[in-house]
């Protein structure tokens, strides 16, 4: 294959690199090329069991990500895996405050903040319970 034939769409670079002087190899320093990832990083069975235990007590995974030095996806992957995985969710007193707090005029958003739930959490409940939702305008939906 003929890179400077004429058809080459190149031929102004590789005419422009055939006329830099040539140096000796051993005179020109490497340049470092920047990692592309980062070195892979393997917790120990008791770093990971701690992860786990500090994940439960309300730890973020992202805040764990940056503590062990790993991807939060790593983090996610251990709890998932782990027998002692934290469920969050509505006990009888949470569903029963969100459901007053919603019947008061308070967005889902609002009530699943004040409660430490996704406002998803706290539309299922409801839904389950039988609270008719209302629309974005607050008009209660048929």
């Amino acid at each position: 294959m003929d890179l400077t034939g004429q058809l080459s769409k190149n031929l102004h670079l590789i005419t422009a690199l055939e006329a830099l002087p040539l140096q000796d190899l051993a005179e020109i320093d490497p340049v470092p090329l920047p990692a592309l990832r980062k070195p892979q990083r393997r917790l120990t069975p008791k770093q990971r069991g701690d992860l786990v235990v500090r994940y439960n007590s309300g730890a973020s995974q992202r805040e764990l990500a940056e503590l062990y030095g790993i991807t939060r996806q790593t983090v996610g992957n251990i709890i998932r895996r782990s027998k002692d995985r934290r469920r969050r969710g509505l006990d009888k007193a949470g569903v029963e405050e969100a459901i007053r707090r919603y019947a008061a005029g308070e967005s889902l958003a609002k009530v699943g903040k004040a409660l430490g739930v996704d406002a998803g959490t706290v539309r299922n409940q409801l839904l389950k319970h039988g609270v008719r939702m209302r629309d974005t305008q607050g008009r209660t939906r048929s």
